[in-house]
């Protein structure tokens, strides 16, 4: 049984990945492109903080949500 639910979580994820990049690709890499308007110095963020940031609590989200689900 462990198996079965295993490869079949394995395999939605797997079909869910085209889904993914599909519906929220080109919003996600629009959101982690926008240059900061604080000057740099003054608070701005870095090139690489920026996506870290948006990408860390993306999934923190879903693991939230998920977990809610799970729960109820």
């Amino acid at each position: 049984m462990q198996l079965a639910l295993a490869s079949a979580a394995f395999l939605m994820g797997l079909a869910g990945g085209p889904h993914c990049v599909a519906m929220c690709g080109a919003a996600s890499s629009a959101v982690i492109r926008i240059v900061p308007l604080v000057p740099a110095g003054q608070g701005a963020v870095s090139a690489r903080a920026a996506p870290a940031a948006f990408h860390l609590g993306r999934i923190a989200s879903y693991a939230t949500a998920g977990a809610i689900a799970a729960a109820s």
